[in-house]
């Protein structure tokens, strides 16, 4: 019983490590611009998570809101997203949910960026259809006291028609 035991520690502690990390990594991507001739501008900073499920769901997004007349710039969470938001009239901060809780890439991001100066923020948490629980709430808090306004909280789990859920919940943002 004993060997066993210390077996799975040996095994599993690495697996676990692994995933941690791989959950919580920085990704450092360049800025994608969709509809350079946007009426106004956004910035959408997304956490790309262990699939494409985050990504997808940020990139449909962004497509409904340049189908509305956005200028949106798309960036992972990262020490190379822009910090100054003097340029963007909405941010849309996306995640997946891990460990019920904000994405540490996604605080830090606006840890960085210090004072948010009241631009209205869109929340987008992603999961596998467990309940985010708090993690909508903690991002509001931050949001909130960074000085943030918040526009908008949607909550998108896998199934269904994801993108055209995304496409269309960005078609309702005005600019």
């Amino acid at each position: 019983m004993l060997i066993t035991f210390l077996i799975l520690i040996a095994v599993g502690a690495p697996v676990v490590a692994y995933l941690e990390y791989s959950v919580y990594r920085e990704v450092v991507s360049s800025v994608e611009i969709k509809n350079s001739a946007g009426e106004k501008n956004a910035l959408l900073v997304y956490h790309p998570g262990l699939s494409s499920f985050s990504h997808d769901v940020s990139y449909a997004f962004a497509e409904g809101l340049a189908l509305n007349n956005w200028r949106v710039e798309i960036s992972t969470a990262s020490s190379q997203t822009p910090t100054n938001l003097s340029n963007y009239d909405l941010l849309v901060l996306s995640w997946p949910i891990y460990d019920f809780g904000p994405g540490p890439t996604i605080t830090n991001y606006i840890k960085r960026v210090s004072d948010l100066q009241g631009i209205e923020t869109v929340i987008i948490t992603t999961g596998g259809g467990i309940n985010p629980f708090n993690a909508q709430e903690a991002m509001r808090n931050t949001v909130q006291q960074e000085n943030g306004t918040i526009k908008e909280m949607l909550t998108i789990f896998r199934g269904g028609n994801i993108t055209d859920k995304a496409l269309n919940a960005a078609k309702d943002i005005i600019p």
